[in-house]
């Protein structure tokens, strides 16, 4: 009788997973795809099939990093409401998914500070759709205001440098103890005030 087949996916994220609990332990920089499928009972060969590189594997992990940001993103985007209101949602939600993460398990979050460091591709994919999509809010948002929407690019740089302080990954983890629900509130209201700099009143 022939054996099954594996199932490819599951395979994958078993790889993913345990990768990620040893990055936790020992850091991006020390862990080896040796290591990786030793933990999964599979040896390094088998662990190539679906990763050809570690810096695959760690591409992946970083994608799988900012998966839940994303999904939480979009499904704000699609709720109805007023286009202001979801960027502050998104800030805010961003920000405490970051800081959960930190407060759940520091070690990895620094292991993957160092991903992000050594993936700068990965980051860059991620940081300019979270750009469109920003931009794309705020466009809609000076649109319903009467504001002139070529302007929405530069607005939605200056909402994300204000925010910089709880979207940082870094910042966040070094202002840990500093960055409170409070502050992180007191934040988005004040950027988003700056969407509406030079309109007439």
């Amino acid at each position: 009788m022939a054996r099954p087949k594996p199932d490819e996916t599951s395979i994958r994220e078993q790889l993913l997973s345990t990768a990620e609990s040893l990055l936790s332990y020992y850091g991006a920089g020390k862990v080896t795809v040796t290591d990786i499928a030793a933990a999964c009972g599979m040896s390094q060969s088998n662990a190539y099939r679906y990763f050809p590189s570690k810096a695959s594997l760690m591409a992946a992990l970083g994608k799988r990093w900012f998966a839940e940001v994303e999904a939480m993103t979009d499904e704000i985007i699609a709720r109805y409401a007023p286009p202001r209101e979801k960027l502050r949602e998104i800030i805010l939600a961003t920000f405490q998914i970051k800081r959960a993460r930190l407060e759940a398990d520091p070690g990895l979050f620094a292991a993957y500070m160092e991903l992000a460091a050594a993936n700068a591709w990965t980051v860059s994919t991620y940081t300019e759709e979270r750009n469109r999509k920003i931009t794309a809010l705020v466009a809609a948002h000076l649109a319903s205001t009467g504001q002139p929407a070529s302007q929405a690019a530069q607005r939605a740089q200056t909402v994300l440098d204000a925010t910089v302080l709880i979207r940082d990954p870094n910042l966040i983890q070094h202002y840990r103890a500093e960055l409170t629900d409070e502050r992180a509130e007191r934040l988005a209201a004040f950027a988003l005030t700056l969407l509406d700099i030079g309109r007439a009143s």
